[in-house]
């Protein structure tokens, strides 16, 4: 579980770093230089507008050496549209300008089969380099085959390292492709932007430069320049120019050739500014049922009045309180934990300084109350992210990991039987059949794990990314990697058959009746023989392609069930691939894009950006009910062998047990921040839950003891 975040108040008291002055270089001509940064190019080929965009970026008036693009440098993903990159990338450089990138969620949709395609391109989704005495760090905040971001432990401990070695004075300028502390925990682009904010802390961090908003932009992240832009697509485009003694960001825009200016910045902070600490001013128990959070400025700037400084806090999402402070110059307030539901949640402190300097920071918590209630069983942290959904067995809990290994958890206690260690990073979820677990990588290798040791039976090899989980069917394991779906013998690892897939999936694959049901990124749902691999039929889902959508098929009796891309949900023959019902989105707003399962005579689908649950007539799709769930659905519904009872997990850690029947919440708990894109696993019982943070956890349902 993610750490309960603490500090012992007499250290915060006791925080006394000092105040210091940089010495102020001198102007040199020969250290003054400017570049340029386009947001989301979103180049859709190589033509025209490649060379237009090409023309622009060298044309600025302060003629940049090098252009930074923050995200959405391809339309799609797609390998026309990377051609179209290489070009931009090579005009460029005829005008003797350097391209950098790092990718956004649009480089590394379903077209692209994740980052794969933005890696051979660019080789790094990640860097950093200096120009003069500026350190310039370059992020990747995308998420394969998501709209939401996400900074990974690897990436995180490199920038730790990469910090370390710029100097204290050394101008620093952040990019990446998601905003960061401008939105509710709910809604928040970035999900671990703190971990991000919490390393930048008593740096010369000038600017943070985000490729999101889609339009002019200027915000403060606690007293950092956070400025987003237009899209370049459109013509906007920012140019920096960088002196020993500031940092000018001005606007291009073809309706306003002449620069305009954005924002000044010192280069060199000649008074370090006020730093906040905040705490819990309480003991660290789950059972308080008021929490004080706590905050300080310590140290505090010279030039910042105490007395016209402003405490704020909010719990989870919820509306920003008053703080008050105290005779030991610590804000603080309490609030009741009795109204908040059992399980992790986080308390936001906001402090602004009395020149309008607002910092924010995070401080997580917990609330249980009695056995009577639901309850943590057990947690694990992982070494990193986690996309893939839990399986079990008698035995074990299966879960593949971003830092590519297979850990086999003990169901009982969450302590780890095995660890598998595989080539590169897993994304799709294991398979479990005849004591043998089979999980495939993202550079496409099929393993077959014995399940009571670990030890590998076989791997297969297809040199292809994988990012749907394999399937075992009649004697046959069955996976989707690229652009193909390849069938091995579950004793040898040998291929039975490969055949192509049109435009692959991006989604796990369903073999029933004989069939291997996949929906491709190219808006079609393909049934194929399980034995030859032949394409029996295919539906088309949508008139687009499958961009957004992220469907697994649900199969009850000789009916499929899919969603499409705009929230639609269609009623399909298994037999001959024949519509038998349409129903179009029930919200324009909230569109079901993510795997339907199917309980008790109906179809359930969620949500996935307000995050209502829908269920509709299995015969007729006429809609039953709806119910709200407060967040975004992302992963997919879990139904229990007896159709009744169904679970899911919201998008930022809402853990909803409910009936299928009436919709009725059953019981609930929270997992705290950190994003979900998984389908949690569930008894009856015992809830086993993955998130993007690496927190695997089992939460025990009402009245369930623990072991």
């Amino acid at each position: 579980m993610r750490r309960i975040a603490g500090f012992l108040l007499p250290i915060l008291l006791a925080a006394t770093a000092p105040l210091y002055a940089h010495a102020a270089p001198r102007a040199d001509a020969d250290s003054v230089f400017t570049f340029a940064v386009a947001d989301q190019p979103e180049i859709a080929a190589p033509d025209g507008t490649t060379a237009t965009l090409a023309a622009r970026i060298s044309g600025l008036p302060g003629k940049p050496q090098f252009v930074v693009v923050p995200g959405g440098i391809t339309a799609h993903g797609l390998a026309t549209e990377y051609q179209g990159a290489a070009d931009l990338q090579k005009q460029l450089s005829t005008s003797g300008v350097a391209l950098y990138a790092v990718p956004g969620p649009s480089d590394v949709s379903p077209f692209a089969l994740g980052k794969e395609a933005f890696t051979r391109q660019f080789s790094k989704r990640y860097q950093s380099f200096d120009v003069q005495q500026s350190h310039f760090v370059l992020l990747d905040s995308s998420v394969a085959l998501r709209p939401e971001g996400h900074l990974d432990k690897a990436q995180l401990d490199w920038l730790d390292k990469d910090l370390k070695k710029v100097k204290p004075e050394a101008p620093i300028l952040i990019f990446l492709f998601h905003s960061v502390t401008k939105d509710t925990p709910t809604t928040r682009p970035l999900d671990n932007d703190y971990d991000l904010m919490v390393r930048l802390k008593s740096r010369n961090v000038c600017a943070i430069f985000a490729g999101d908003t889609g339009k002019d932009m200027l915000w403060y992240s606690n007293g950092i320049p956070t400025i987003g832009g237009a899209s370049a697509r459109a013509g906007s485009l920012l140019q920096v120019t960088v002196t020993p003694l500031l940092i000018t960001v001005e606007r291009v825009t073809p309706a306003s050739p002449k620069p305009v200016k954005v924002v000044s910045i010192p280069a060199s902070l000649r008074v370090k500014g006020s730093v906040m600490r905040v705490i819990w001013d309480d003991p660290d128990n789950p059972f308080l049922e008021r929490r004080r959070p706590a905050a300080t400025l310590s140290p505090r700037a010279v030039a910042d009045n105490p007395d016209h400084e402003v405490g704020e806090y909010r719990v989870d999402s919820g509306d920003w309180k008053p703080m008050v402070k105290d005779r030991r110059d610590i804000w603080t307030d309490a609030f009741n934990t009795r109204p908040l539901s059992i399980g992790v949640h986080s308390a936001d402190v906001r402090l602004t300084t009395s020149a309008g300097v607002a910092s924010q920071e995070e401080l997580i918590f917990e609330v249980e109350r009695d056995g009577k209630e639901e309850t943590r069983r057990w947690a694990i942290d992982l070494p990193d992210a986690v996309y893939a959904s839990p399986v079990r067995d008698a035995e074990s809990v299966y879960v593949p990991c971003t830092d590519g290994k297979l850990y086999a958890l003990n169901i009982a206690t969450g302590k780890k039987r095995w660890v598998f260690p595989g080539k590169s990073p897993f994304h799709a979820s294991a398979a479990v059949a005849d004591n043998l677990v089979y999980a495939a990588s993202i550079d496409g290798t099929l393993y077959a794990v014995e399940a009571a040791s670990g030890h590998v039976k076989w791997h297969y090899d297809s040199e292809a990314p994988a990012y749907s989980a394999p399937i075992v069917s009649k004697g046959t394991v069955i996976y989707a990697s690229g652009r193909q779906l390849i069938a091995v013998e579950p004793e040898s690892g040998n291929r039975r058959w490969a055949v192509a897939l049109p435009g692959g999936t991006a989604t796990d694959i369903v073999v029933a009746d004989g069939r291997v049901l996949a929906v491709t990124t190219t808006g079609l749902l393909i049934a194929s023989d399980a034995a030859s691999g032949a394409e029996r039929w295919r539906y088309p889902i949508s008139a687009t392609p499958a961009i957004s959508a992220l469907s697994t098929p649900a199969v009850s009796g000789s009916r499929v069930y899919i969603s499409g891309a705009d929230g639609s949900l269609h009623c399909v023959d298994l037999v001959n691939g024949l519509s038998k019902w349409m129903r179009a989105a029930q919200n324009a707003g909230d569109r079901a894009t993510g795997s339907p399962a199917i309980g008790a005579g109906l179809v359930l689908t969620a949500g996935r950006t307000q995050g209502n649950l829908y269920a509709f007539d299995a015969l007729t799709g006429e809609p039953r009910w709806q119910k709200a769930t407060g967040q975004p659905i992302a992963g997919g519904i879990k139904v229990l062998e007896n159709g009744r009872s169904a679970a899911v997990m919201g998008l930022r850690g809402h853990c909803l047990v409910f009936s299928t029947i009436s919709g009725e919440r059953q019981w609930g708990y929270e997992l705290g921040p950190g994003n979900i894109y998984s389908t949690p696993d569930f008894d009856g019982n015992v809830l086993y839950t993955a998130t993007v943070a690496g927190d695997i956890q089992a939460i025990n349902g009402p009245g369930v003891q623990k072991p």
